[in-house]
């Protein structure tokens, strides 16, 4: 039993059916999952128990029913409180299909979709949540999964995005976390230094060190951690070995990926794959 995942059962399930949609349902005693990121629009239901919800450096209690609503590439943490059992259900929607629905409701693309509040409670957005849920697991026909899928989306999008007509804050993401992003992106396995992310944004180490961890919420380096963590993902879920996976993606070695690994997905990758081999 791991001493910081306790009690813990997850399954990943995914559909060919409903294209960019996955699924994760998570039973945990005790964990403490790091600071992190997901490259999907994540929507999060908490089922049974109260924990904590970090996003944007502000932390929520949240507890069942409470939806937590993560954009893409934002930083943030969830985690049951001290020795409280805690299940919930965390949808990953691709930025397309996400961005498609948005777009569909809209009518056109003159803004981009935003959930203005981190939490939400939401009684039929739960429901809907677990429908679809029990629909993909059970096997239903496409056509009955698809249009829960839809309904779902066209739901959250009207009820939790700026659809509803809530006054946003402007955000612009800086030129120079923009470079330094695509930089890491494109060189997951390189040792980068200080001084070329430096050189590629044409400021400063200290400034451009102060920016990013200022807009994206970590520095440099945790975030090439995850950006790295990702793509390890996508390597393992082809078939990839362990220790090919974490060489192909900047880790010295197999236990240098697990040791990043489980306190960001919340399972070694042995147990990742297992994982979803069982779902």
């Amino acid at each position: 039993m791991d001493s910081d995942f306790s009690a813990h059962s997850i399954g990943f399930f995914t559909d060919d059916d409903l294209p960019g949609l996955e699924i994760r349902s998570s039973s945990y005693r005790r964990c403490s999952f790091t600071p992190h990121t997901h490259d999907t629009w994540s929507v999060s239901m908490v089922l049974s128990g109260e924990g904590r919800f970090t996003r944007r450096g502000t932390t929520h209690a949240i507890g069942r029913g409470h939806i937590a609503l993560i954009p893409p590439e934002e930083v943030h943490s969830c985690n049951p409180g001290s020795e409280s059992p805690w299940s919930y259900l965390m949808f990953h929607l691709s930025d397309r299909l996400f961005r498609k629905a948005f777009e569909d409701l809209l009518g056109k693309h003159s803004c981009d979709p935003v959930f203005p509040s981190p939490v939400v409670s939401d009684p039929k957005i739960h429901c809907l949540m677990v429908g679809l849920f029990e629909l993909v697991k059970n096997g239903a026909t496409r056509l009955e999964k698809e249009e829960a899928l839809f309904t779902f989306l066209r739901e959250l999008l009207l009820r939790h995005t700026n659809l509803a007509g809530e006054k946003l804050p402007e955000t612009h993401e800086p030129r120079t976390v923009r470079l330094i992003k695509g930089y890491l992106a494109n060189n997951l396995e390189k040792n980068i230094s200080m001084d070329e992310l430096s050189d590629i944004t044409g400021v400063s180490v200290y400034h451009m060190l102060s920016v990013f961890r200022r807009t994206v919420g970590i520095p440099p380096h945790a975030y090439q951690i995850q950006m790295r963590i990702k793509e390890a993902r996508k390597l393992l879920l082809k078939g990839y070995s362990i220790v090919d996976a974490a060489l192909a993606t900047g880790f010295y070695d197999q236990s240098h990926l697990t040791k990043k690994f489980k306190p960001s997905v919340g399972l070694t990758p042995r147990r990742y794959i297992r994982a979803h081999r069982t779902s």
